[in-house]
């Protein structure tokens, strides 16, 4: 069983430096969900990405003994991994670029979280600066709606610009994330009446956004992870409070109108087998399978939007239409050629097979293996005291899943913030059997 490491050389955590790399992940975290402040976040992103190289000079072996759980060197192994399949591939530069605009921001915030918030009250401190920044955009999103007007018994009919644009995919994590923390038992140190009230209020509001939005698979996983993480709390009157909201939602939605008709179709079988029914997800996915397995193990490099290059340069729209698959055309090239950055394979494992081939995928899943053996552990064992968040964060982690079925979040808002709890988690977990304590230095 890992533990973390006992030097001899103590890991300095309550210094200036510490404190300046909380305040920039705090401040990093913050701005994830919210439109046009990229400025913020770059200028967050880089700050820490040198505090933290600094830190690494500065503790050496001591702060890399922090990093060798099974979990963080699974991580460590995919982003090596995906940088040698970037370079080995056809488009190396866009693929390396690609990597360090999104895949080194996760690595960061990951090492990070591991590194500096090593105590829970510092991780309820995340906890609460995530739960806040939501509130944020969804009261932003909430005026835009009022703002632009919206005919209540028609959802679907609003806007997805400006701080909505994105709301439903990244509220796959925000929502259930604000469920799990506002219900577990943990002491909150930090949770006064005030912030529990508001909180609830987002919660509600959340929904009723989501639900506007109309976006099938963001519903699907949205409800299934706020059943499931009551469930997992055992919060039982809480858990019928969701269920019998939900039934409500769902009989209004069915009933209000025809704009509804992909709430509707819900509750048809063939919704889920069949191309129409799936908003010919199976074509989007046929023409990323013929790409993929052209580079089956080693992939095409870091990066998605290259796979408009790749359909372009290797003809497959003169394959495709040799094969008579005018459905797949009509998604990767209805004006005869494929635009970078407008296709991409809506699913997290063809993305995962594009970009990094076979040995990518089986990387990110040691990964995930590693980090749900963590999570259960604990979730499971007697004397740990965050059992009950342990046991929900799998509620968050399945709405992450369910929403990656039909899309790809391997980068981005959600993918960012599922890194950050699993780093969360992997803190907590292993919170009882540090024997050392931080030392100020």
């Amino acid at each position: 069983e890992y533990t973390f490491h006992n030097l001899s050389k103590p890991l300095r955590t309550d210094d200036k430096l510490a404190q300046a790399m909380r305040f920039l992940l705090l401040a990093l975290v913050f701005l994830q969900p919210l439109n046009h402040v990229n400025a913020l976040r770059l200028l967050s992103l880089y700050l820490l990405l040198g505090l933290f190289c600094f830190r690494l000079i500065q503790q050496g072996r001591v702060y890399w003994a922090e990093f060798t759980d099974p979990a963080t060197l699974g991580l460590l192994a995919l982003a090596v991994w995906a940088v040698l399949a970037s370079v080995l591939g056809p488009y190396p530069l866009e693929s390396l670029n690609a990597a360090r605009k999104s895949l080194m921001p996760q690595i960061l915030l990951y090492l990070v979280v591991l590194g500096e918030f090593r105590s829970p009250r510092q991780i309820q401190q995340l906890f609460t600066v995530i739960v806040t920044s939501f509130m944020a955009v969804t009261l932003l999103s909430a005026e835009e709606i009022l703002r632009i007007g919206v005919n209540a018994f028609n959802p679907g009919m609003i806007s997805h610009d400006m701080f909505l644009d994105g709301y439903a995919s990244n509220a796959g994590f925000y929502l259930p994330f604000t469920l799990l923390y506002l219900f577990s038992r943990e002491k909150r140190e930090y949770w006064g009446f005030p912030l529990r009230i508001s909180a609830t209020l987002t919660l509600a509001c959340g929904y009723i956004i989501v639900l506007l939005y109309n976006s099938r698979t963001a519903l699907i996983a949205i409800a299934l992870s706020s059943l499931l993480t009551p469930l997992l709390l055992k919060r039982y009157r809480l858990l019928l409070a969701v269920g019998a909201a939900l039934l409500l939602a769902g009989g209004l939605s069915y009933y209000s109108g025809a704009e509804l008709s992909k709430y509707q179709s819900l509750l048809h079988p063939a919704t889920y087998v069949s191309n129409a029914g799936l908003s010919e997800r199976l074509s989007v996915w046929a023409g990323a399978w013929d790409v993929v397995r052209e580079r089956f193990i080693a992939g095409y490099g870091y990066g998605w939007k290259k796979l408009a290059w790749v359909i372009n340069d290797k003809g497959w729209i003169g394959i495709w239409e040799k094969s008579q698959r005018a459905d797949i055309i009509a998604y990767y090239a209805p004006q005869g050629k494929a635009h970078y950055g407008r296709v991409n394979p809506h699913n997290l494992l063809l993305q995962l097979l594009f970009e990094m081939g076979l040995i990518g995928v089986l990387l990110y899943a040691q990964f995930w293996v590693q980090s749900l053996k963590r999570i259960l552990s604990g979730a499971f064992r007697r004397g740990q005291p965050y059992r009950p968040f342990l046991a929900g964060s799998l509620g968050v982690i399945l709405s992450y899943l369910l929403l990656n079925l039909t899309n790809g979040y391997w980068e981005g808002t959600l993918a960012n913030m599922l890194i950050v709890l699993l780093a969360c988690t992997q803190v907590l977990a292993l919170a009882p059997q540090r024997n050392e304590r931080p030392v100020s230095r």
